[in-house]
Parts: structure tokens; sequence; C-alpha cells
């Protein structure tokens, strides 16, 4: 039996003794939780070449399991990848962008995240399908993308 397991049952047993039936209620869902050996990470960088988002796939830059990287047309950029469901997603910008102010947030939970770009400079977000916001990330910024799925 595994030890989350075990915990887990153990915690409902106690509260259903002590006349807690709500307390198992609430920790069923918790038995199907993912053990460390049942997770898988990729991680990339994602860089901007002056007018779209770009795999760096030198070495030291991973990118393994990840498949491609463009703009959609809410002006987000989205990486695709071959893993799914994802369960957590960690972007954070490289030397180059921080030094521009400029941060993405993640949205994802399949094979494909996308990531919204802000300049804090401006204090909004940008829309990568336009010149003008595209222009602003400029040459050789970019993210690094963590992402850790559910490898069962």
């Amino acid at each position: 039996m595994r030890r989350a397991t075990f915990v887990t049952a153990a915690l409902a047993g106690a509260g259903v003794l002590a006349g807690a039936s709500t307390a198992y209620a609430t920790l069923a869902p918790r038995m199907h939780e993912l053990a460390p050996e049942e997770t898988g990470v990729l991680a990339c960088h994602v860089g901007w070449d002056g007018s779209a988002p770009v795999l760096d796939r030198r070495e030291g830059s991973g990118c393994a399991g990840f498949t491609g990287a463009s703009v959609d047309g809410q002006g987000r950029i989205t990486v695709t990848h071959t893993y799914d469901p994802v369960v957590a997603i960690i972007v954070t910008p490289d030397e180059a962008a921080a030094g521009r102010g400029l941060t993405a947030g993640a949205s994802g939970g399949s094979a494909r995240t996308m990531l919204t770009v802000a300049d804090a400079r401006v204090g909004r977000r940008l829309y990568l399908h336009t010149e003008r916001d595209a222009d602003r990330v400029g040459s050789g910024s970019g993210w690094w993308l963590v992402i850790t799925n559910d490898a069962r």
C-alpha cells in the first residue's frame, strides 16, 4: 500500500470512528493523488526571434516533448507538447525578458499551453499578433516553461 493511500485511509478511518462522516467525503478525492513516480516534467526555453516564438533546441535548453510554438488569434504564445494531462505549469522570464519588464502567465491543461505576455513598462498585456506589441518584445527575449504532467 502506498504511503499516501495508507495515510488517507487512516485519516478517513479515524474520522468515521469519531462520527465525522463528512470528513471522509472531503478526503475521498485525495485517494487519487499522483505519486511522484507517476509524474513527468517537461522543460523548454521559448524564445522570441523578433516576430514569432521559437523553441530553443540548443544543448542545455531542453525542449524534448515540445512540438511547436506560434502566436494565436488572441495574441498569446501557444506552445504544443506531446504530453497531457497537465498537472502544473511554471513560466519564468529569462534574463532578457526580465530586463525588459516582460512577464508571462500560463494557461493550459492539455497538450497545448498558452502564454499571455505582459509588459510592465506600459502596464498591460501584449497582443503579439500585432506588429506594435511584437516589436515591444524585441529579439532575444524568452521564457522558461516547465510543465508537470500525469505520466500514468
